[in-house]
Parts: structure tokens; C-alpha cells; sequence
């Protein structure tokens, strides 16, 4: 008799988990906007991808792991790295289809839970390369300038290929705000930004002690004079 019981709420709990997992899974593709992001047909260094790894998500070596059931790893027993990337290439994407009206503005908590959903589905269906690369041509770089080859070239004149360590240290610290951390207008900040990205960049292991100590001793070396430019549109 105790046996029937708990087997009979064993199978209860398993029916009630097994449709909150598919719930959950109705909600996320509802949330999902018609219009999906598409993946980058360009590739960026590998020095570029480390660095904007870790200016978003502050330590370890890139990673993407797939976010199953839908909302609960944003909240529960997920680490940074698990969504700290899909979240960023949400925030572009669903701001972008805002701009052309193919989104609406909605609630916070709504909007948050697009962006979310559309977070999901990037750790599901892309690889981290995608994901570093697709970020790096879309990321505002101020002014009317997106992605790391056209912050490249507005800051240095050069491609992101030909860059110093130093520049590219530079480059990736800017994408957090590039108005508050602009090379031109805010120097000082400019380079205490660039440094403590090199330090990650040191301390991960990507580059060593000497390399560190060249490249923290370098000027900013960016091209152009301050131009005041409106409200900044990245944190």
C-alpha cells in the first residue's frame, strides 16, 4: 500500500514538473520575435573575441552553453557565463527590431522577457564564435558607427587585424560606453579602462607579464579631437 502511494506521487511530481518544462517552452516560443538574429558572415581576431569576452562577462575563457528549461537558468543555478554573452546580443537585437517598429516598446518586465527569450534561443542554436563575432559587427561604437572594424578604423585607421595589443585593449573598452570611456574626450578614463583589460587579458593567460607591461606603457595612440556627441546608447 505505501509503495502504491509514494509511487503514485513520484508519478505525480514527474507529470508536474514535465508540464512546467513544457510551459515554460510555450512561453519561450511565443516570446520568440518572427524576425531572429542572423549570425555574422565575418569572422574577428582572436585577440578581438577574448577581449570583448571578457569586458562583457569579466573573467574565464569564452563559453556558450545551451539555456534549457526557458527563463529558469537567467535566475537559478547559472553561472555568468552562461548568459552574460546570448544577453548582450538579446539587448542589440530586440533593440534593433524596436528602432524599425517590427517590435513594440513594451513593459519592463515584458521587454525583459523578450530579450530573454531571444538570449535563449542564441545559446541554443549558435556557437560562441558566432555569437563574439555577430556582437563585434553590431556593437555600437558611438556617433553612427557599429562594430569593432568601423571603431577600428574611425579610432586608428587601421583594421582590427593590424591593431597592437594595446589598440585593441583600447578598442574593446570603449564598447562599454563610448562616450564616457572616448579616447579623445576622456582620456584619463580612457586609459584606466584599457588597462584593467589588459590586466583580465594578463590574468587569464592570454598574454604575458612582458606583453602586459609594453602595452600598459603605450600611449592611447587614437586618432581625431573630442567631438561632443549626444545622449550615450551603451552601458
Amino acid at each position: 500500500m505505501l509503495r502504491r502511494v509514494v509511487r503514485g506521487l513520484l508519478i505525480a511530481l514527474l507529470a508536474v514538473v514535465i508540464a512546467a518544462f513544457l510551459a515554460l517552452e510555450l512561453w519561450y516560443s511565443i516570446l520568440l520575435p518572427r524576425e531572429l538574429p542572423q549570425a555574422a558572415d565575418t569572422t574577428v581576431p582572436q585577440l578581438v573575441r577574448e577581449a570583448l569576452w571578457l569586458d562583457l562577462c569579466g573573467d574565464g575563457r569564452p563559453r556558450l552553453r545551451p539555456l534549457y528549461p526557458f527563463l529558469l537558468p537567467w535566475f537559478v543555478g547559472a553561472d555568468r557565463g552562461s548568459s552574460c554573452l546570448p544577453a548582450a546580443m538579446a539587448r542589440i537585437h530586440v533593440g534593433q527590431l524596436r528602432s524599425r517598429r517590427v517590435l513594440r516598446r513594451e513593459r519592463a518586465l515584458k521587454g525583459m522577457l523578450q530579450e530573454m527569450a531571444v538570449g535563449t534561443w542564441v545559446s541554443r542554436h549558435w556557437t560562441v564564435e558566432q555569437a563574439l563575432d555577430t556582437y563585434a559587427s553590431l556593437v555600437w561604437m558611438g556617433d553612427d558607427h557599429h562594430g569593432v572594424e568601423q571603431g577600428a578604423r574611425v579610432l586608428f585607421g587601421k583594421e582590427p587585424s593590424s591593431l597592437s595589443l594595446s589598440e585593441t585593449a583600447l578598442l574593446i573598452s570603449t564598447t562599454r560606453s563610448p562616450t564616457a570611456f572616448s579616447p579623445t574626450c576622456h582620456p584619463d578614463r580612457a586609459l584606466i579602462a584599457r588597462n584593467r583589460l589588459l590586466e583580465r587579458l594578463r590574468d587569464t593567460g592570454l598574454i604575458d607579464e612582458s606583453g602586459f607591461r609594453e602595452a600598459v606603457s603605450a600611449p592611447l595612440g587614437a586618432k581625431g579631437t573630442c567631438v561632443r556627441s549626444g545622449t550615450d546608447k551603451q552601458t
